[in-house]
């Protein structure tokens, strides 16, 4: 598994997608434009994975990248407010 994983997306990654066993699932059905469903079928040729353990990856790294992105974010606004505190001092 990659060494760095977001809190709450433990799930499988592009890098280290792997069969193994799977946790609970629900139905998600979405429209989605044909160009993406035919890259995302691209992907599951050359790993020889299936559509849902890519899908479920590709979805995880998304997650992972947004949550990092948000962090950044976050601690700079944080900061933000705290000199912006400091000065009405």
């Amino acid at each position: 598994m990659a060494a760095k994983e977001a809190k709450g997306y433990a799930g499988p990654r592009l890098a280290d997608l792997v069969r193994g066993p799977k946790g609970p699932e629900q139905l998600l059905s979405v429209r989605l434009p044909v160009e993406l469903i035919d890259r995302v079928d691209r992907v599951c040729d050359i790993l020889g994975a299936g559509k849902s353990e890519v899908v479920t990856a590709l979805l995880n790294e998304g997650l992972v990248r947004y949550d990092a992105r948000v962090q950044r974010r976050g601690s700079v606004q944080r900061r933000a407010k705290t000199k912006a505190s400091r000065k009405h001092r």
